[in-house]
């Protein structure tokens, strides 16, 4: 069976998945693992700034 779609408007009705798809591209989920990492990254964050600041004072 061959169904010619040239110049043709098609609909696909997945209206029913709506909300479905929206909540799951709006939710999320974080690890212990990424929690983690992010932690350690401010932490380094600090402490490079908190050196920057000391360094420029002295000056």
């Amino acid at each position: 069976m061959e169904i010619n779609l040239k110049d043709q408007i098609v609909i696909l009705d997945e209206a029913h998945n709506l909300e479905d798809s929206s909540r799951d591209a709006a939710s999320g989920s974080i690890t212990t693992e990424q929690i983690s990492s992010a932690i350690h990254n401010l932490q380094e964050l600090c402490e490079s700034t908190a050196f920057i600041n000391h360094t420029h004072h002295k000056q």
